[in-house]
């Protein structure tokens, strides 16, 4: 088991503290990738604004917003290959509400998240469809036994 820290910005006073007070050893051991030695559990920290941007678009996405559209784009595109996976779903959700006036800002990404959602919409269409008629055949079929009540009711009375 391994503790991550995840950051936007530098922690220097952190680092600083553990190195100097702590006698923790910090190891880079990639672009905005950190590991925390002497703890008795692994601790790793990551600086969001230091991640590789290629290698890792997701991660960097979460943390905060995108630096423009191409981002966004990027971000698309890769989401359309496993947009049927429930986390990234999960992350692209949580990166569109972080990016919420971007993605609503761009026409163009506006068009490409309904492209990019349209099984999904299709898909809430029909249920809210089918939602509808067995609501629609509960009421039908609530309101002919009122209405049969009230009729036999009212032939009850005439034959009295």
């Amino acid at each position: 088991m391994t503790i991550t820290l995840v950051c936007s910005r530098y922690p220097k006073k952190l680092l600083q503290y553990l190195q100097k007070e702590k006698d923790l050893e910090i190891v880079k051991t990639e672009e905005g990738i950190y590991y925390i030695n002497g703890l008795d559990i692994p601790v790793q920290l990551i600086l969001l604004h230091q991640l590789n941007r290629k290698k890792n678009l997701w991660l960097r996405s979460i943390g905060g917003r995108l630096s423009g559209w191409q981002e966004a784009e990027e971000l698309i595109q890769e989401y359309k290959k496993h947009k049927k996976d429930e986390r990234y779903r999960s992350v692209m959700n949580l990166i569109v509400r972080v990016n919420h006036d971007l993605f609503l800002e761009v026409k163009h990404m506006c068009q490409a998240l309904e492209e990019l959602m349209a099984d999904e919409l299709e898909a809430m269409r029909k249920s809210g469809w089918a939602d509808g008629k067995k609501i629609g055949r509960r009421e039908g079929i609530h309101s002919f036994a009122k209405l049969s009540q009230i009729l036999l009711q009212q032939n009850r009375q005439k034959d009295l």
